[in-house]
């Protein structure tokens, strides 16, 4: 294994699933060269995200979360989860009542339900 980039901090997912298709995890041909634990962490992650945003798609979902200021774990919590009622992003963003308005929050559920559907459009 090369190591690109080292500690670029936590991923997504989504992305955790796009490095393991890199990898060979979704071809039956490789099964030699993927780990068991690769292919069963992408049985995994694709029944839980069957489908997945492109990373332009998460980006603009990343960007468009901006004004919230909401920290990076938060982020990546709402896309590994996907919340799609209020009370799931209260479980989410630490002190939510305090730090976002009750059309924020509402906002937010849109926002994830526009970038981030459960399932395909």
């Amino acid at each position: 294994m090369i190591i690109v980039e080292e500690n670029i901090g936590p991923i997504t997912d989504v992305e955790v699933l796009k490095v393991l298709e890199r990898r060979g995890a979704n071809q039956e041909w490789s099964r030699k060269k993927t780990l068991p634990s690769e292919r069963k962490a992408y049985s995994y992650l694709l029944q839980k995200h069957p489908h997945s945003p492109t990373r332009e798609e998460l980006q603009a979902f990343f960007d468009d979360l901006k004004p919230f200021n909401l920290s990076r774990g938060e982020i990546l919590q709402i896309a590994n989860s996907r919340p799609a009622v209020l009370v799931e992003i209260h479980l989410i963003v630490d002190d939510c009542e305090q730090r976002l308005s009750p059309e924020q929050q509402d906002e937010l559920l849109a926002l994830v339900q526009k970038h981030l559907p459960l399932k395909a459009p």
